[in-house]
């Protein structure tokens, strides 16, 4: 499913930096590792999205996003979050997939390198 128009997400400060969204997993959203979508949120601005990556694993029935305060809009998502423990936002996305191919047998090691706010919660197996 492209889009998700809007979706109740709930929201909380995980540190004085570091919001979490998060809301329940739709039979039509499906994403892979490393994935990121668009995110609005009406309440906040109607025009404005906003790319982030996708920090839940693709089987957990929750999706999940990390996002760091780093500007005026993120800012105000913090703050939104000290006041609420729900809100609405819009998704549009899924988007990108990884380039490395980790089915078949022919890495044996991944290396993670990010930006941003980080590796969230990932892990890779390989054997």
């Amino acid at each position: 499913m492209p889009f998700i128009n809007p979706v109740k997400a709930e929201i909380k400060n995980l540190t004085t930096s570091i919001v979490q969204l998060e809301f329940p997993k739709t039979s039509g959203f499906n994403y892979n590792p490393g994935q990121y979508v668009y995110i609005a949120i009406p309440e906040l601005s109607l025009l404005q999205w906003h790319p982030f990556s996708i920090s839940s694993s693709p089987h957990q029935g929750k999706v999940t996003f990390h996002i760091r305060k780093q500007g005026n809009w993120t800012s105000k998502l913090v703050a939104l979050a000290e006041k609420r423990d729900e809100i609405k936002i819009m998704v549009e996305g899924p988007y990108g997939s990884l380039s490395v191919d980790l089915i078949s047998k022919r890495y044996k090691i991944v290396m993670l390198l990010s930006g941003g706010i980080g590796v969230v919660s990932s892990c890779v197996y390989l054997s």
